[in-house]
């Protein structure tokens, strides 16, 4: 129910922030607007305003639409407002194709700047950041190579001060191939240390999880996901237990427990946990050796283990909160068109792209957490949003601003054939995406793979 609830809220004010673009823009370039839904199907309430626009509230919540003045849809508009006279001059496609380019153009867009708007917001409120304290660097990294530790804080990047692990990242992942960086860290005892990091062509991402292998500090380990018929699950490990200590030794990261559950074999393993309602548990688990495709038998307990960094609370002004909002959408922007770009090739499965199921069930997840997860989410998913509307698909606003940038260059229209062929085109490719998503959620729900 939870998960019903949070998708259709989601949908409800996606749908009004990208309409709503539309609607503006339509009417501040003189196109009258006649009917705002939110929703579809049959009409459950109606309320038409000063300007001739119709506010309605459809049976259907899962979308929305703006219909506006359209010479192409003449006979049906006439239909559906018997009592209206229209100036068709006024029409869509009686203007320019500068302002059709930004009626269409403002949907997509006013997506993204409520994207920035929700984080610049939760910047200005206050979070809990990751701490700019290190973790182990990465193996074989410049941070490794140049004696960077585990307990030490960044405090500065090229003289820049930083408050988290991300203000940092954002900073070091933004050097040029060629160009050096100086950082300075704060140690865990002694004077501050200051290093000159290089940036080579994969020195600062592609071939390290973050920047020149730098690590945020790790102060737990949390329990992700746990296997039906598993190990875990006979021992009692639930969802969300946070793990503590495993044979009276404190662990932190997820990585030094499998090590330690694998170097056990088949000895029994006392875990400490704290369950997320704050209570303080035993549990004694038996791993069970598994055998791989090489043919080597791994003890698993049969849970998806993550590990948790440490984290500070920090509030923006709103100067810095507005820079954050919209550097946090350009970086899920760019990891959201190269993750469209390697499906395209064939370098990431397909299996990544979520339906209303797979969306639904996030949607309420972080509506349980609180309203800080819940609005981060619908950031992300207005952004998300906002880029499938700007892909160069027909009937997609960005295949609408394609073909408005070829009148625009050439001086043509698109023959009625040409249209109707483009129309099929954009219809088939939002049916496939749609069948491929109801498929991956057909195969989360029951696990088929």
């Amino acid at each position: 129910m939870a998960g019903l609830i949070g998708f259709i809220l989601a949908i409800v004010i996606l749908v009004l922030v990208h309409e709503w673009g539309h609607y503006i823009v339509a009417r501040l370039s003189g196109v009258p607007v006649l009917a705002f839904s939110l929703g579809f199907g049959p009409i459950l309430f109606r309320y038409t305003d000063k300007n001739g626009c119709e506010w309605r509230l459809s049976a259907v919540p899962f979308g929305g639409y703006v219909k506006m003045l359209s010479s192409e849809e003449k006979t049906a508009l006439q239909e559906e407002f018997p009592n209206r006279t229209f100036d068709w001059s006024r029409a869509f496609e009686n203007i320019s194709v500068k302002k059709r380019l930004l009626i269409v153009l403002a949907g997509p867009m006013m997506n993204l700047i409520f994207a920035v708007l929700v984080y610049a917001g939760l910047a200005m409120v206050g979070s809990q950041e990751v701490s700019p304290r290190l973790g182990t660097p990465t193996a074989h990294s410049q941070a490794a190579s140049l004696g960077v530790q585990e307990g030490w804080t960044i405090r500065a990047v090229d003289g820049q001060p930083v408050q988290s692990f991300f203000q940092a990242e954002r900073l070091l992942s933004q050097v040029d191939a060629g160009k050096s960086v100086r950082v300075t860290f704060a140690l865990a005892s002694g004077p501050e240390r200051v290093l000159d990091f290089y940036a080579d062509r994969a020195g600062t991402q592609e071939s390290t999880p973050f920047a020149f292998g730098l690590m945020p500090y790790m102060e737990s380990v949390v329990v992700g996901r746990v296997e039906a018929g598993s190990a875990a699950e006979a021992g009692g490990l639930k969802v969300g237990d946070t793990i503590l200590a495993i044979n009276g030794k404190a662990v932190r990261e997820a990585k030094t427990l499998v090590s330690v559950i694998r170097e056990q074999g088949a000895k029994p393993l006392t875990l400490y946990l704290r369950s997320p309602d704050g209570r303080v548990r035993d549990v004694v688990i038996k791993a069970r050796a598994e055998k791989q495709e090489s043919g080597e038998r791994v003890w698993k307990i049969g849970a998806v283990l993550g590990s948790l960094p440490e984290t500070v609370y920090l509030r923006h002004g709103p100067i810095e909160s507005l820079s954050i909002g919209c550097e946090r959408v350009r970086s899920f922007t760019t990891m959201t068109l190269k993750g469209i770009a390697r499906m395209v090739t064939g370098s990431e499965s397909l299996k990544s792209v979520a339906g209303p199921v797979g969306i639904g069930n996030l949607a309420g997840k972080t509506l349980q957490i609180g309203p800080y997860a819940f609005l981060t989410f619908l950031a992300m998913l207005s952004i998300s949003l906002g880029i499938l509307n700007l892909l160069p698909v027909p009937i997609l606003d960005g295949g609408n601003m394609v073909i408005f940038l070829w009148e625009w260059v050439t001086g043509m229209r698109p023959t009625p054939v040409v249209s109707m062929w483009l129309t099929r085109i954009g219809v088939a490719f939002i049916l496939g995406l749609t069948g491929l998503a109801f498929f991956n959620d057909i195969v989360a729900l029951f696990q088929l793979d």
